[in-house]
């Protein structure tokens, strides 16, 4: 959910008419912008901050799946234990 938030909050146009992303391109690409069409450069933000929420959502599937696997070995010493206590 927040993910979703936060790319919805990155891609949304503000007041100037620039999406609040457009501040993630760097200092030389700003340099060169006026050669670019503003089309295209509005087409290299989606596409940095496309990569970046990507980057993000691997990262954060790869700490859900660990968690989860943490989660599971424990359930089954759990179970093991309570096995063990009641005698089966």
């Amino acid at each position: 959910m927040a993910i979703g938030v936060g790319t919805t909050l990155l891609l949304r146009s503000g007041p100037s008419g620039h999406s609040p992303a457009y501040a993630v391109v760097s200092g030389a690409g700003r340099a060169g912008r006026h050669l670019l069409p503003e089309q295209s450069r509005s087409e290299k933000v989606r596409r940095l901050v496309k990569r970046q929420v990507a980057g993000y959502a691997d990262a954060a599937r790869s700490q859900v799946d660990d968690l989860a696997a943490e989660e599971l070995q424990a359930l089954r010493r759990a179970i093991r234990r309570r096995r063990k206590q009641l005698g089966i």
